[in-house]
């Protein structure tokens, strides 16, 4: 069950949630908060916009595009405002996992969120990729791996998720599943170097073989021969 809103701040809500998650930069998360406080602006009773801007500020601080205090409290009380709104929704307690997450480091209490979210919208790939998130960084990677494996499935097209898990898969020593992850997210988006490189590393830690990792990381270095002078 949903609430009535505003067609105009739900497609600003929309365009807020393409650009929060189309990539890491600090670019797409500045539109993506332009277009959401767009839309609240429209529509101020539409607690999800709440709910996704407090996401939003919460990736901006862990990702250290800006490590203020007054963005943590733009995070809280973006997140308290739609739990005031929308108390039952997912996207809240989403929002207050990778609050707890990204900037309390509080990984009991994220997954607690997360869990209430996910028994709510089941089919949502983000809730178990930040199930996944906490996880690993608890150490119990059967766990995160078996959430970020779930968030694939639900989502094959994500790039994050399919990164995610190559990294994680690394981690946890499965060359196989990390270097099958790595190319999945290659086909993905092959001109995103950072994977080429990642994929190299996993290989040369994990099995020494020096001409396979050097014939991962070709890519890298024929963009680095094109663009040094």
């Amino acid at each position: 069950r949903r609430p009535a809103v505003n067609p105009e701040a739900y497609g600003h809500y929309l365009r807020g949630q393409y650009y929060y998650v189309r990539s890491e930069e600090r670019e797409d998360h500045l539109k993506a908060e332009q277009e959401l406080e767009r839309s609240i602006q429209l529509d101020p009773g539409f607690a999800p916009a709440y709910a996704e801007l407090s996401e939003v500020h919460s990736v901006t601080w862990w990702l250290f595009h800006d490590r203020t205090e007054q963005r943590v409290t733009k995070a809280r009380e973006a997140a308290e405002v739609a739990l005031h709104l929308g108390p039952d929704l997912p996207e809240t307690r989403r929002a207050l996992g990778f609050f707890y997450l990204w900037c309390h480091l509080d990984f009991d209490q994220a997954l607690r969120e997360l869990e209430a979210a996910r028994k709510m919208m089941p089919n949502n790939a983000r809730i178990y990729w930040g199930m996944a998130l906490v996880q690993r960084r608890q150490g119990k990677l059967e766990q995160s791996l078996a959430n970020l494996t779930k968030a694939y499935e639900l989502n094959p097209l994500s790039l994050e998720l399919a990164s995610s898990a190559a990294l994680t898969y690394g981690m946890a020593h499965n060359l196989k599943e990390a270097v099958r992850y790595y190319d999945i997210s290659i086909r993905l988006d092959p001109d995103w170097p950072n994977l080429h490189a990642a994929k190299a590393s996993a290989i040369l830690f994990l099995s020494g073989d020096i001409a396979q990792a050097r014939a991962a990381i070709e890519p890298d270095l024929k963009i680095v021969k094109k663009i040094t002078p």
